[in-house]
């Protein structure tokens, strides 16, 4: 009497491959929550924008004016990036080029140092400005969060050591 019939063998081979189907549908499904819960834990302005909704508690006023400032913030903000991304294009090409120019490299970094400060910058002005929106009460809430934040940002400093 055979113990490995034709028959077990197909068995044995669905069960094998139901397993591992099941077991990999499970991790990409536990790999998207995983990246789509860091990516929200990374976001800064979604956490901030989540947190002035629900927490502050901003009068009518002044979320118009929250809103005013955070749409000129995204204006600026997605220039800067937009100029910091084609210079940082136009590095690589100058490095693929055959004869590379070392000072239009320099200058072209000098161009993506200033597009970085402005883009600190203007950052630091949308999160004083939303200060100034704030009221005693609310400041002390907002105030929490920016040191929150700056713990976050030491946090992840030490961890790169």
């Amino acid at each position: 009497m055979k113990y490995l019939t034709k028959n077990r063998v197909k068995n044995i081979l669905i069960i094998f491959l139901l397993i591992s189907n099941l077991a990999t549908i499970g991790t990409i499904a536990f790999h998207r929550w995983a990246f789509n819960h860091k990516y929200k834990h990374f976001n800064k302005e979604e956490r901030m924008d989540e947190f002035v909704k629900k927490d502050i508690g901003f009068s009518s006023d002044q979320q118009l004016n929250f809103e005013k400032d955070k749409d000129c913030f995204f204006k600026v903000k997605d220039s800067l990036f937009k100029n910091l991304r084609d210079n940082k294009i136009a590095v690589w090409k100058e490095y693929a080029s055959l004869n590379t120019d070392p000072q239009k490299l320099d200058s072209l970094s000098l161009k993506i140092a200033e597009n970085f400060v402005a883009l600190n910058k203007a950052s630091y002005k949308h999160y004083f400005n939303l200060l100034k929106i704030c009221n005693d009460s609310q400041k002390v809430k907002l105030k929490e969060k920016y040191k929150t934040m700056a713990e976050e940002e030491f946090d992840c400093d030490k961890k790169e050591e």
